[in-house]
């Protein structure tokens, strides 16, 4: 019968291969004894198998069998004499073939337990005790033959399996030989299967086709790689299985989908498990393909070349004699090919003319072509048949054949192009004649901004020569910033391609900076590189004349307003007024008034004035003419400026305006004042003043001379409409013609007196209705209420009023009144001007609504983070805590501040988890809900997410809510959440109000991440208790580990060494248990430690430690006990242990005694290992005394 070995290729796939069976043979079997009787029995017995049976009476005689021969199984009498059979065993063992050998000692002592354990340490399998039963030594001795029969099967099966490996291993070296031997060739090499699956696939294959060996290998070939055949597939594998191979040509797809042409060969071949393969060789010929072609059309473009050719082609041999001559040579040179063929080339090219050697120009040729410079080109001189000479362009390329040298001329007419070079040269003289005499600035430049061209115009502007600026930047001439400008302007060209204007500003090389107006284009070189062309044009004095033009603008536009000033205004104060107003603000001085010259009283009249509040407080303010700066100015008709200093400030009693305030007093630095003439005669003045010295120029003096002369005319022609004030005409002019709406008011009736048309089209009344109404009438507060605000408004000086206002349809519209009194026909007016502002009411409320909803979100977004500090709090405690009571104190303490304004709790799982317990309260939560209940009284927890009963009749009331609560008559809202963790429930958080929207939709997604934060520390919690137990417990019996013994021991004895007290040990070990192992098995022996172990925790006292030491050995701390007491309570321990009776699965084990080792500190040592020791070698006398004792230490050491 043959074995079959699963071996592992070197691609770790398994195969099958056979082997045969060790033929059968006899095993020997070695029988050891003094005893002849003995001897005869065991052979008698023995017989029955078969085997050899090898005798030996004495030990001696023993070893030298062992010499000679192999034995399945030795039998040695224990009453050997001589050498015993423990020596005898020992000398086999120390023979390496012997050290597995099976021993078994035949003996009469059926109790000996010592004799026992000394075969075993010794190496004995088992024993026999005499008298021997047959079947039972049968049994035994077949077994161990057997076993010996299978060690020698695995050992032959073994040394074939050796063979085999070798021979694999050196046919896998000759193939990885063959591999890369394949790998090295240059053509692709491709096996595949009768399916077309690719079974190899060399590295010549990987550079043709594109595909790495890890995607080749394995694949049908068709599905890789796309083919084009000149037959079928199946055509060509008929052909191939006909004639064993095939040659040919195929169109292959390379990876990347470029197609080449490959010639291919085809061939049968045979592997090594017998299979057919074919193995296909393929070389790329494409490029010889294409070269083929290109040779094919040479002949055919050669022929067209000479007779297309724009050049003249010559072919002479190495006499200079001419060969070939074309058809645009015939052109070039005037002669037909009849004509010159046969003739020297000096016939075209004559020697006497320059560069008409031709001997050295062939000679030349032979060191351009060792040199690379075949075809290079020379100018010469050619002759016509007219005899005309002229330039021409001539490359040589020598043809070296066996018998002789050909040389080849290309030559090409110069004539044009020696006029277009010269006309290049006029036309480059002309332009650069043209650039550098142009006033604007003219330049080149690349994409970056490097300098390559620039004019005479450039070159004075920077004071540089041309060569200082070719190959600098733009930053190298201007500022930064500048710099840049320009270099993005550029950059713009360069991205659109157009035409750019633009205004720029340089800094020259003397250091002015100045404006010009640019053109930048883009520019192509002879490279057809783009470059960016610019032309400037200084427009610096265009750009000052601009800013004069402006002031002078500037001083019109004043003039034009002062204008308006003097139409829209009938009184000459309000005029004068408001002229004050225009020139202190177009000139710049904030103290500017108007003083009229009052010849017959000799007194300066203000009629006008800015920034001088004691002026503005007068209702006619005058100052005498001579004791003022400005009736000086009026006396002499010259203008004033004074540009005081500090110390004329402090010192001088100057008046300016009036006799009651100085210079230092007004804080005036600089003064102005020019005299106002009309007809020739001073009127009054124009005064500015400033409190900063102001440098003034010819050009502010003489702005200054037109404003005063303009505004002496404005005086003299409001003197003049004073008297035409009364007239109704130019009133109605004025006040029709206005768009503005405009009411005129009697100031004590509120009768409208007059309405513009704009009055008529808001109110929507015509004239004659307004006329027939009040003030009242229009507005919406009470007729009391408007003259009370108008009569306090004009108490007050006040002109400005805001009310709302009817229309005939209706509508209300917030406006704001803009009224001055009036007179007419000794009757005091209010002429009022009326603007709607109710969009701009409107807008303000809209803006006070947005206001108050950004407080309220500012407000919402403090809660926030608030809420998050308090969260981040809350973790923050969880993860510090040691233990779960810890963490349930701490939420006590912390949930209450996430959630102040609801009552709440916080529920945990009991162990048993068929409970929620409250650990945390807050608020009025006992009045709600039990704090007592079980999981599924909450539809949170059951439904696994957040569950809120509301106000609503529709809310799903929890089975822990309280009825009383249910039923009140003010419906409380509560929310539960489930309390998370990696997917189990740790608990609930409850919150209740019986107040409304207290629960919000923000407040119920606050509380949910706090139960996930709640969850998660628990959780953590929970996690590092179990892991902690699970350090110091042992796994079996739930007793602390030998870890926590060592550290538990020897913080009791530095306790007990500063109190000057004793700590007990006890060591106790199951006695026979592994004799109680062997009878009723291992799961029995683990639940008697399992019993044992909880049978100690109930019997010790709370402060005492019992531990699991190892194996059966248990030890017991306890604290403060003297030896006495110590070695009472191991002896209470043993009675009772003896009195137990203990089950497995529902089976009796019987009873069990203990042996128990006592050792106390500081008498039987000092240190935690010393004292393990002393117990553990009270224990083992304890044993080896009969075991079911209490043995001491002192014991022990007393002897």
């Amino acid at each position: 019968m043959n074995s079959f070995v699963i071996q592992c290729s070197q691609e770790l796939e398994p195969c099958l291969f056979s082997m045969e069976k060790l033929p059968e043979q006899k095993s020997n079997i070695l029988l050891v004894d003094n005893s002849l009787d003995n001897l005869f029995f065991l052979e008698e017995v023995l017989n029955q198998l078969g085997h050899n049976l090898v005798k030996a009476l004495s030990g001696e005689k023993a070893l030298y069998q062992l010499l000679e021969q192999e034995f399945a199984v030795i039998l040695i009498n224990v009453q050997l004499v001589g050498i015993s059979a423990f020596e005898t065993a020992e000398l086999i063992r120390k023979r390496p073939k012997n050290q597995q050998t099976p021993i078994i000692f035949l003996s009469t002592f059926t109790n000996n337990e010592q004799m026992i354990f000394k075969g075993c340490g010794i190496g004995s399998v088992d024993y026999l005790f005499m008298p021997i039963q047959p079947e039972i030594l049968l049994s035994k001795v077949t077994a161990f033959v057997n076993f010996f029969k299978q060690q020698l099967q695995l050992k032959y099966v073994n040394e074939q399996l050796q063979t085999k490996l070798k021979e694999n291993l050196l046919r896998e070296e000759r193939l990885k030989k063959q591999v890369e031997i394949l790998d090295l060739v240059q053509e692709a090499i491709i096996i595949r299967d009768l399916d077309g699956t690719i079974t190899f696939w060399n590295r010549g294959a990987v550079t043709m086709y594109g595909f790495s060996q890890q995607e080749a290998v394995g694949k049908e070939f068709s599905s890789l790689i796309n083919a084009q055949f000149s037959k079928s597939l199946s055509e060509l594998n008929h052909l191939l299985f006909e004639n064993g191979r095939w040659e040919g040509e195929i169109i292959y797809t390379q990876r990347d989908g470029t197609e080449i042409i490959v010639a291919s060969h085809w061939s049968l071949q045979q592997n090594n498990l017998g299979e057919t393969e074919i193995v296909e060789i393929n070389r790329n010929i494409t490029k010889y393909k294409q070269t083929e072609e290109a040779l094919l059309t040479t002949a055919v473009r050669l022929a067209g070349i000479l007779d297309n050719a724009s050049d003249a082609i010559l072919s002479v041999d190495s006499t200079h004699k001419i060969a070939l001559f074309s058809k645009e040579a015939e052109k070039v040179f005037g002669y037909t090919t009849s004509e010159v063929l046969g003739q020297t080339l000096d016939l075209l090219i004559p020697k006497h003319l320059p560069n008409g050697n031709f001997q050295n120009i062939f000679d030349s040729c032979h060191s351009n072509i060792a040199n690379g410079k075949i075809g290079e080109r020379r100018e010469m001189t050619g002759c016509r048949k007219n005899g005309a000479f002229f330039p021409i362009e001539v490359s040589i390329s020598p043809l070296e054949l066996v018998s002789s040298n050909v040389f080849t001329l290309i030559l090409r007419d110069l004539t044009e192009m020696k006029a277009t070079e010269a006309a290049l040269r006029r036309t480059e003289a002309q332009f650069q004649a043209f650039m550098n005499h142009i006033p604007p600035l003219s330049w080149i430049t690349d994409s970056e901004g490097q300098l390559l061209y620039c004019n005479k115009s450039f070159e004075r502007w920077y004071q540089r020569s041309m060569w200082e600026i070719i190959g600098k930047t733009i930053f190298d001439f201007n500022p930064p910033h500048l710099a840049q400008q320009h270099l993005e302007h550029i950059k713009q060209v360069v991205q659109t391609g157009q035409v750019l204007e633009v205004n720029e500003s340089a800094l020259s090389g003397d250091g002015t900076l100045s404006e010009f107006l640019v053109y930048k284009f883009p520019v192509f070189d002879t490279d057809e590189q783009l470059l960016v062309g610019g032309v400037a044009i200084d427009i610096t004095e265009r750009k000052q004349a601009e800013a004069s033009l402006q002031i002078r603008n500037q001083e019109l536009l004043t003039l034009y307003k002062l204008s308006e000033v003097a139409l829209r205004t009938d009184s000459l104060k309000l005029a004068a007024q408001d002229a004050v107003a225009e020139i202190s603000y177009a000139t710049g001085f904030p103290r500017v008034t108007i003083e009229l010259y009052d010849p017959a009283r000799q007194m300066m009249r203000f009629v006008g004035t800015t920034g001088i509040p004691s002026l503005a407080s007068c209702d006619t303010p005058e100052v005498p003419v001579e004791q003022t700066l400005s009736g000086t100015v009026v006396l002499t008709g010259k203008p004033m400026v004074k540009i005081f200093n500090s110390h004329e400030m402090e010192c001088s009693q100057i008046r300016i305006y009036d006799s009651h305030q100085t210079i230092r007093q007004l804080n005036i630095r600089t003064f102005v004042c020019q005299p106002m003439i009309v007809n020739q005669q001073v009127i009054g003045v124009l005064s500015l003043a400033h409190s900063e010295p102001v440098e003034l120029d010819a050009s502010f003096i003489r702005w200054l001379t037109s404003l005063a002369n303009f505004v002496a005319s404005l005086v003299e022609r409001k003197q003049a409409e004073v008297a035409l004030h009364e007239s109704e005409e130019l009133y109605r002019q004025m006040f029709q013609t206005n768009l503005a709406i405009k009411l005129l008011i009697e100031r004590d009736t509120g009768a409208i007196v007059d309405a513009n048309p704009a009055a008529c089209r808001f109110y929507g009344y015509g004239l004659k209705r307004l006329k027939q109404m009040t003030f009242t009438d229009i507005n919406v507060l009470p007729a009391e209420q408007v003259f009370s605000l108008m009569q306090q408004h004009l108490f007050n000086q006040q002109t400005y009023f805001q009310f709302r206002h009817k229309l005939a349809s209706g509508e209300i519209r917030d406006v704001e009144i803009y009224s001055c009194p009036v007179t007419r026909q000794g009757k005091t007016l209010l002429y009022s001007v009326v603007h709607d502002i109710s969009a701009l009411k409107q807008a303000k409320r809209a803006l006070q609504q947005a206001n108050v909803q950004l407080n309220s979100w500012v407000e919402e977004l403090e809660i926030r983070n608030r809420e998050i500090a308090l969260l981040s709090q809350l973790s923050d405690i969880l993860q510090a805590c040691l233990s779960i009571d810890e963490a349930h104190q701490a939420l006590a303490r912390l949930v209450q501040s996430l959630f102040p304004e609801v009552s709440g709790a916080v529920f945990v799982l009991n162990n048993s988890e068929n409970l929620l317990e409250a650990v945390a309260t807050w608020g009025e939560v006992n009045e709600t809900t039990e704090l007592i209940f079980a999981p599924r009284d909450c539809w949170g927890l059951r439904r696994g997410r957040s569950h809120l009963v509301d106000r609503t009749t529709e809310s799903i009331l929890c089975q822990h809510r309280k009825k009383d609560c249910c039923e009140s008559s003010t419906p409380i809202e509560s929310l539960c959440i489930p309390m998370m963790a990696q997917g189990e429930a740790l608990g609930v958080l409850y919150l209740s109000s019986n107040q409304p929207e207290k629960l919000t939709e923000a407040k119920q997604q606050f509380a949910v991440t706090a139960a996930e934060h709640i969850a998660l520390g628990l959780a953590n919690l929970q996690l590092h208790e179990a892991l902690q137990q699970q350090s110091i417990r042992d796994p079996l019996t739930g007793l602390f580990n030998r870890r926590y013994l060592e550290e538990s021991l020897e913080r009791e004895i530095s306790r007990a060494d500063r109190k000057q007290q004793s700590v007990g040990i006890i060591m106790l070990d199951i006695d026979n248990f592994k004799r109680f192992n062997d009878t009723f098995g291992q799961d029995a022996g683990d639940t008697v430690l399992q019993e044992l172990a909880k049978f100690l925790e109930k019997n010790i006292r709370g402060g005492d430690i019992a531990c699991r030491y190892g194996g059966e050995e248990i030890v017991l701390i306890l604290p403060e006990a003297s030896l006495e007491a110590t070695k009472k309570r191991a002896e209470q321990i043993r009675e009772d242990v003896k009195h137990l009776c203990w089950h497995n699965r529902y089976h009796s084990l019987g009873t069990i005694a203990i042996s128990l080792g006592v050792a106390v500190f500081p008498d039987d040592g000092l240190t935690g290992e010393a004292i393990i020791n002393a117990a553990n070698t009270a224990l083992y006398h304890a044993k080896q005394e009969g075991r079911d004792r209490v043995v001491t230490a002192t014991e022990v050491s007393n002897g």
